[in-house]
Formats: C-alpha cells, structure tokens, sequence
C-alpha cells in the first residue's frame, strides 16, 4: 500500500483560512477487474476516475478525500489495487467506505484499518464511518453494534461538530426504486440524530447529486465517477456523458458547504 501523508488536523492543507476544512467525496467508480474494461452502460469506468484524480490534482488541495462505496463493480482485489495507485497520485489523505457491489472483507484486507477507520477527526469535526454493505443485498444496513457505538459518542463525547458517512442513502430521494434499495431503517435511524451534534450525513449509491434537510440535519447524496441515474423516473435511466464528486467546507462553527463538480466525457471512455 502507498504510504499515507499525515493529515493536519489544526488547519487547512490547502493554507485556508483557519477554521475552516475541505473535504472531497467520490463515490461508485465501479471498477471492473478489467484495467480497460466496460460497464454494460457503455463507459471505462477506470479512465473515468483517472480523469477525476487528474482534476483534483489541478484544485487546492483539499484536507482529505472520502471514496463512499462500489470502488469496485465486482469485488476484485486487483480492482481495489488499482484504484489505490490511482488515488495515491492525488496529494491527500483518502479512507473508504464498502458498497454493495464491493468485497468488504477483500477491502479490508488490502486497505487495512488504517484506510478503512472507523472515524477520522478533521481539525474539530469529528467524521463517522459507517459500513452498510449487506452481504448478499443491494440495500444495506447498520450493525446494531455501530449503530449504538456512535449514539453512545454524541451523548457522551464532547458536542463537536460531526459527519457521518456511509453508502447507502438512509433518507428517501424521491425515486421509488432506488428508495427501495436504501438503507434498512433508515428513516428511524435518521430520526435517532435529532437534537444531536450532526450536522451533515453525506452518502453515494443514488449516483446522483441530491440535497435535502431532515431533522434539522443536511443530507448530501454524490454523483458517481463513472455515470448517473436520473431521479424521479420510475425505472433505472442512466446518464453516460458526465462523472463527478462532490466537495465540503467544513466551519468549526458546524456551518457545512457543498457544491457538485462535473467532467464532461468524450466518447470512448
């Protein structure tokens, strides 16, 4: 594994201002264990990526990045080594997060706890990592044991200001199908953070940008590196022409800012 560079957790790696951090979210690069090879949309999901990491690298560089699960479309160890070369030619620290379509105990023997942790603390936010992926299922759930393990954190740890991450979305998006195929109990488990020190939960598995506030809480959903689903349509529509990822400043005063960032593709990748 590439050796990670120290994450600075008292201001900005890029010089920016202090107190505030920037954090990058890509999510369902779906690569295949085919270096070249195609997803049935029509797209390389891998020269899809590389675009992006190459994008990043032209931006300030942000604090951290975050991938959100389906790094892989099929699980392969060889799909997970490659994508850590590619990530490790991006100047920052990553971490991931298993999806659905991903191998979770393979990932955690090739990343190690180290790159799959359970929270990353980012000057005073304190990040949650929490892996949804269902073995056998294409929607996913929360262990019980990780489920109290970060109720029992913001009751009894300090009230700072907290993300949570995870794949699947635990909020409904408008789209039957893919509500369908979200995270079991979510709607409860979302009420449970009500009146707690979250103030954000962001999330991949809708390959979509989406945006809404439950509880007082900001729930932020990522468009994929490799393609789209259109919301609202009452079956799967793809989108092939764009890949993306999102970004976030994060305020110590627990203000969270996002945008959507977009690569146009060419045909042939």
């Amino acid at each position: 594994m590439p050796e990670m560079p120290d994450l600075d957790v008292t201001r900005g790696r890029d010089g920016s201002e202090a107190g505030c951090f920037h954090l990058i979210q890509i999510s369902d690069s779906h690569l295949t264990a085919d270096p070249d090879g195609w997803l049935k949309a029509g797209v390389r999901p891998e020269a899809r990526l590389a675009r992006i990491c190459s994008a990043l690298v032209e931006e300030a560089t942000p604090d951290c990045l975050l991938v959100t699960g389906d790094l892989a479309h099929d699980g392969a160890l060889d799909s997970y080594r490659r994508l850590a070369r590619l990530l490790a030619g991006t100047p920052l620290p990553w971490y991931v997060l298993a999806g659905n379509h991903d191998d979770e105990r393979t990932m955690r023997g090739f990343f190690g706890e180290s790159l799959m942790p359970r929270r990353i603390q980012l000057g005073p936010w304190r990040i949650v990592l929490l892996n949804t992926a269902w073995p056998g299922h294409v929607d996913g759930r929360i262990d019980s044991r990780d489920g109290v393990a970060l109720m029992e954190a913001l009751v009894n740890e300090p009230p700072v200001p907290t993300l949570v991450a995870l794949h699947h979305p635990p909020v409904a998006t408008g789209t039957a199908w893919l509500d369908a195929i979200g995270l079991a109990g979510g709607d409860q488990w979302a009420k449970q953070l009500t009146d707690t020190p979250v103030r954000g939960v962001l999330f991949g598995h809708i390959h979509a940008a989406f945006e809404t506030v439950v509880g007082g809480i900001r729930y932020y959903g990522a468009p994929s590196s490799a393609m789209q689903f259109v919301l609202g349509r009452p079956d799967l529509v793809i989108e092939t022409a764009w890949g993306g990822w999102r970004s976030y400043r994060l305020w110590s005063d627990g203000r969270i800012d996002s945008r959507v960032h977009q690569i146009e593709f060419e045909e042939g990748i």
